[in-house]
This record gives C-alpha cells, sequence and structure tokens, in this order.
C-alpha cells in the first residue's frame, strides 16, 4: 500500500505544482502589492479617522 501511495500521490501533487510555478509570478505581485498598500495605508488610517 505504500508503494501505491508513493506512486498515486505524486502525480496531483506534480499537476499542483506545476500550476502553482504557472500563476505565481501574479501570485507574488499581487501579494507584495498587498502588503505594501497595508504599509502604505495603515499609518494614515488613524490620522484620516
Amino acid at each position: 500500500s505504500v508503494g501505491e501511495k508513493s506512486v498515486v500521490v505524486p502525480s496531483p501533487s506534480c499537476n499542483a505544482a506545476h500550476i502553482e510555478s504557472d500563476a505565481a509570478p501574479a501570485v507574488l505581485l499581487a501579494e507584495v502589492v498587498a502588503v505594501v498598500l497595508l504599509l502604505l495605508l495603515l499609518p494614515g488610517l488613524p490620522a484620516t479617522l
């Protein structure tokens, strides 16, 4: 059963890794932009409120 798992599990994980590697640049850019916006907006929120 261990051999079967080692054979069955890699195929979805490889497909997921391939999809993630294709989408990684866009996701990383979105996360970086979100973090930068939060860092820029958080200090200004108390002043605006």
